[in-house]
C-alpha cells in the first residue's frame, strides 16, 4: 500500500512539474529548424508564424535554415533535438510525403519520430508560363501541349521535388508528354520560365506570386479542389482536369518526447496567431491558405498524403536514391583547411634541401628574406606564407613579361 501511495505522490509530483515548466515556458528564444534555403516557400511561410508566434510567447523564434538532400538534412537535425520545447520543425511535403519515395532508407521516421503540432498553411500549386506563350487559359495550354509532342521543357526544382511531382501528375492526369528540366532549386527553375529558357512549370504559389503580380509570369491555374480568394482569377486545374488534385502543406513539428504541456502551448499559440488578419493577409499575398488541425488530425493527415504521394512518384518512375550523406559539424571547412595547412607544413618540412639552400648553410649565410636560424613562425600566420610567396612570385614573373 505505501509502494502504491508514494508512485502515486511521484506521478503527481512529475505532472506539476511538468505543469510548472510549461507555465513559465518560453524562458529563452526558440529555434526553429527550416530544412529549405532562405526564400522558399516553406521558409517565407515558416519565417511570417515565426514572427506571429514568438511576439504570442513572449520570446524571439529564431529560424535556422538547414537545406539539402530536399529536406532530409534538416529533418534529421531536428528529429536530434533536445525535446525540451525549445527546437522545433518546419515541416512541409517535400520531406514528409516525397522523401520516403525518393530515399532508400531516411535518417527519421516521418510518422514515429516527431511531435505533431498543427498544420499551419496550404499552398496551391501553380500553373505558369512565359507571357510570349501563345497559351492563355487551361484549355489552350492543353490543346498547345498535345500538339507539341515532347517538345515543351517543364522546369521543377530538381528530380523528386514538390513541382517535379506536380507537373507528372498533371501530365498524367491529362495524358500529356512534356521533357522534364530539373533544375537546382525553386528560385532557378522559375527564372528559366521567366527567360524562356523552358515553357512551363507548376510550382508552390510563394514561389512566384510576385511574379505574377508583376507580369513576367502568366498563371493559367492552380491546384486547389475549388477556386479561391488568393488567386481569383485563375481557376482551378480541377476545371479542366477533374482528377487533378496535388497541393502543398506547412506545418509544425517537436522532437520526440517533448513534453505534452508544452505541445499543448505551442498548439494553442499556433491556433490564436492563426486568427490573426495580419497573419491572414501576409499569407494571402504568398498565395498560402491559413489551414489548422489536431495533433491527430495532421499525423493522419500526413499518412495518407505519403500513400498518395506514391503513385505520383512511381508515374515518374524516379529511382530510389543512396542515402544522403550525414551533416557535418559547425565549423566543418574551416577546421578541415586548418588541417590541411598543417599537413601542408609538414610536407614542406619532408622535403629535402635544395641546392642553393644546402650551399647557403654551408657557409652559414642565408638567403635574403629567410628567417634567422633558432627563431619560430608566429602564430596565426599559418598559411599566409604560401600565399605571399605565390603572389610574389606571380609579380615577378609579369615584372619579368612587363621587362621583355
Amino acid at each position: 500500500m505505501n509502494r502504491i501511495m508514494q508512485g502515486i505522490c511521484a506521478a503527481i509530483l512529475v505532472a506539476l512539474a511538468a505543469a510548472a515548466v510549461a507555465q513559465n515556458y518560453p524562458t529563452k528564444p526558440i529555434r526553429l529548424i527550416m530544412p529549405n534555403a532562405p526564400g522558399s516557400a516553406n521558409d517565407t511561410l515558416g519565417r511570417i508564424v515565426a514572427i506571429h508566434m514568438g511576439e504570442a510567447l513572449g520570446q524571439q523564434i529564431v529560424l535556422d535554415n538547414r537545406a539539402g538532400a530536399g529536406g532530409l538534412l534538416g529533418m534529421e537535425i531536428g528529429k536530434n533535438g533536445a525535446p525540451d520545447g525549445y527546437t522545433l520543425v518546419a515541416a512541409s511535403t517535400a520531406a514528409m510525403s516525397i522523401a520516403p519515395h525518393i530515399y532508400k532508407k531516411l535518417p527519421y521516421d516521418p510518422l514515429n519520430d516527431f511531435e505533431f503540432i498543427s498544420l499551419y498553411a496550404a499552398t496551391p500549386n501553380v500553373l505558369v508560363v512565359n507571357p510570349n506563350m501563345p497559351a492563355r487559359n487551361m484549355k489552350e495550354w492543353l490543346d498547345w501541349v498535345k500538339a507539341s509532342g515532347n517538345s515543351l521543357n517543364m522546369a521543377s526544382a530538381g528530380a523528386g521535388s514538390q513541382s517535379h511531382l506536380t507537373g507528372v501528375a498533371l501530365l498524367t492526369d491529362a495524358g500529356l508528354q512534356s521533357t522534364h528540366v530539373p533544375y537546382k532549386g525553386g528560385g532557378a527553375s522559375v527564372a528559366s520560365v521567366v527567360g524562356g529558357e523552358s515553357q512551363w512549370t507548376i510550382t508552390p504559389a510563394p514561389a512566384v506570386m510576385s511574379l505574377i503580380k508583376g507580369g513576367r509570369l502568366r498563371a493559367l491555374g492552380q491546384s486547389l479542389p475549388q477556386r479561391t480568394a488568393l488567386l481569383p482569377d485563375v481557376p482551378s486545374i480541377k476545371e479542366t482536369v477533374p482528377t487533378f488534385d496535388y497541393s502543398g502543406w506547412n506545418g509544425l513539428l517537436a522532437p520526440k518526447g517533448t513534453p505534452k504541456a508544452i505541445l499543448a502551448k505551442l498548439r494553442a499559440t499556433v491556433m490564436e496567431v492563426a486568427n490573426k488578419p495580419q497573419l491572414k493577409e501576409q499569407f494571402a499575398a504568398q498565395g498560402a491558405q491559413v489551414v489548422t488541425n489536431t495533433p491527430e488530425e495532421f499525423r493522419k493527415f500526413v499518412r495518407d498524403e505519403i500513400q498518395t504521394t506514391g503513385k505520383v512518384v512511381r508515374a515518374a518512375e524516379l529511382p530510389r536514391q543512396s542515402r544522403h550523406r550525414r551533416p557535418r559539424p559547425l565549423g566543418h571547412r574551416a577546421h578541415t583547411r586548418r588541417r590541411q595547412i598543417g599537413q601542408d607544413q609538414n610536407r614542406r618540412r619532408l622535403q629535402p634541401l635544395g641546392r642553393k639552400t644546402q650551399r647557403i648553410r654551408a657557409g652559414n649565410g642565408r638567403a635574403r628574406g629567410a628567417r634567422p636560424a633558432g627563431t619560430a613562425r608566429r602564430p596565426g600566420n599559418q598559411g599566409r606564407d604560401t600565399y605571399g610567396a605565390q603572389r610574389t612570385a606571380s609579380a615577378g614573373r609579369r615584372g619579368g613579361r612587363q621587362g621583355r
